[in-house]
């Protein structure tokens, strides 16, 4: 026995659905992989343990502010004191407009 084929539309129709659930799948299966790496992204956040008094190398960096390049604080071309407070350069040039006038930089 020879089975009729099916209208073009009712394939068409199957093959849509069929796409769509794998959509809609792929959409959650994403959804919930983003979601577990961002939940275990929030211990990054947390104070740091271990010797309080060791230096990052983040603080081992300040920004220029004549400039705002960041400058190494062991290798800075030149340092300045304003109210008691170290301020660091990347050049003579900006540590000279810094002096200049101070509270425009600040």
């Amino acid at each position: 026995m020879i089975l009729p084929l099916q209208p073009l539309w009712i394939v068409i129709g199957i093959g849509l659905w069929f796409l769509l659930f794998l959509l809609v799948t792929g959409i959650i299966i994403v959804g919930v992989v983003w979601w577990v790496i961002n939940s275990n992204s929030d211990s990054a956040d947390a104070e740091p343990t271990g010797d309080p008094t060791a230096t990052s190398k983040d603080d081992a960096t300040v920004t220029d502010p004549v400039c705002g390049m960041t400058v190494e604080t062991e290798t800075a071309s030149a340092e300045a004191d304003y109210h008691g407070d170290p301020y660091h350069f990347c050049s003579e040039i900006c540590k000279d407009q810094f002096k200049e006038d101070p509270e425009q930089y600040l």
